[in-house]
């Protein structure tokens, strides 16, 4: 049975932690932080608790996956990225043959597991394919790269941890291997995945799932998709009614978290062109995309609103700092005041035209770690490229700085930047 327990305030399940029998009820918690408190809350009360008393949820997945399938071996996230790149490498999928994709087709594994694992899934993604070609067009080759890199890893014997819920939704022995009442307790973590998985458990043990609900939570829709998922099986009208069904309140902010920014920026896209094309959005020129700094998002944005057909009206801009002639230049600047890493040194001090004296690699190794002035003062060449002509503490008037910084002009700058810097100094 599950019985899904709104609670508005924290100190709400206070009673709730009164009560837990840790030897007969597992606790589940979103993070370390959170097992670790209720623990030695426990731990203030009783002698020992046991191992399966609080558990993260994703340990409780990779302990019933392993239970379940021994015969699969859980690796690291690192490993699953290296054997994803190294199986791209020999299929003929081409266009995935770029930096990034084997994060990229992670990503879509993790998305997708629950589809990959079921052994009807193939069929069911084709039919869904055949009635939505707009999204067989736009990640359709990633599913079937997710599908053919699935299979190399049961092949191999491995899974990455990520998946262990999406592949646990389609094994119907868990009965077999857990039978302890859950406390679950998520926040805004529960996902729809973990949400089906609870709601497959609770056909044979008793499950109670905290679901927060503050005052705001009508601005965090989108976090709390997992608990609507159970408030429609329980077929309950308490919690709060889809976004599809239930207009939204004018100007109220949604809130999401992203891993990466790169899924920021895809989601961001797809929202756009998913309101175009439901008639939300009448006109593009009524979208705005704003970020603290843009210059970052840019490059990969650009792209992206490129790809979905969405034009966009924004000046091309390029940092100053961002060309190598300047970079060298503030790079000397830096040794000149003391303070630098190896990458000014790398700047500075390494001239391309000289590589042949010395490769890249050796120069590396003898500069990647400079413990101190002491260090550079048994040569005195090299000594004579670090000598501090400006303390960084040191004070100095706008235009004694400027003498000492247009002294450290490297050869083959560009004076048009320069000028341009000066510019927006005077």
């Amino acid at each position: 049975m599950l019985i899904l327990q709104p609670v508005r305030d924290p100190r709400a399940a206070e009673s709730l932690l009164e009560e837990l029998d840790p030897f007969k009820t597992t606790w589940l918690v979103s993070d370390l932080k959170s097992k670790f408190d209720l623990n030695r809350r426990l731990l203030s009360k009783t002698e020992f608790v046991p191992g399966d008393g609080v558990l993260r949820a994703s340990e409780l997945w990779r302990m019933l996956l392993t239970r379940i399938r021994p015969d699969l071996q859980m690796v690291s996230r690192e490993f699953a990225l290296t054997l994803i790149a190294s199986e791209i490498e020999k299929l003929e999928f081409d266009w995935a043959k770029t930096p990034g994709a084997a994060q990229t087709a992670l990503q879509y594994m993790t998305q997708l597991m629950p589809i990959l694992s079921h052994g009807e899934g193939a069929e069911m993604m084709q039919e869904w394919f055949a009635k939505n070609e707009t999204s067989r067009e736009r990640w359709g080759r990633w599913y079937d790269l997710s599908d053919r890199l699935f299979k190399h890893f049961l092949e191999e014997g491995f899974l990455a941890p990520t998946w262990a819920s999406g592949v646990l939704v389609n094994e119907t022995r868990l009965q077999e291997y857990w039978s302890k009442p859950l406390i679950v307790d998520l926040g805004a973590e529960l996902n729809q995945v973990e949400a089906d998985l609870l709601w497959m458990m609770s056909d044979f043990i008793d499950i109670t799932v905290l679901k927060p609900e503050p005052t705001w939570h009508q601005e965090y829709s989108n976090c709390l998709v997992g608990y609507d998922l159970l408030e429609r099986k329980l077929g309950g009208q308490r919690g709060k009614p889809q976004a599809t069904s239930s207009p939204k309140k004018p100007n109220a902010p949604a809130y999401r978290k992203y891993t990466t920014m790169i899924a920021e920026v895809k989601d961001a896209t797809a929202e756009i062109r998913s309101s175009l094309e439901k008639g939300d959005i009448q006109n593009q020129s009524d979208v705005a995309i704003v970020a603290p700094d843009i210059e970052t998002y840019w490059p990969a944005l650009s792209s992206y609103l490129e790809q979905e057909g969405l034009s966009t009206q924004k000046d091309l801009v390029s940092r100053l700092h961002g060309f190598p002639d300047i970079a060298r230049w503030l790079s000397t600047l830096r040794l000149k005041t003391g303070s630098y890493d190896e990458a000014d040194i790398e700047l500075a001090v390494f001239d391309a035209q000289d590589a042949g004296k010395i490769s890249y690699d050796k120069f590396r190794t003898l500069y990647a770690h400079v413990y101190g002035r002491d260090d550079l003062a048994r040569d005195p060449q090299i000594a004579a490229r670090f000598d501090i002509e400006l303390k960084a503490k040191d004070f100095a008037t706008r235009d004694e700085f400027i003498v000492f910084a247009l002294k450290q002009i490297p050869e083959g700058c560009d004076y048009d930047r320069i000028e341009l810097a000066f510019k927006r100094v005077f």
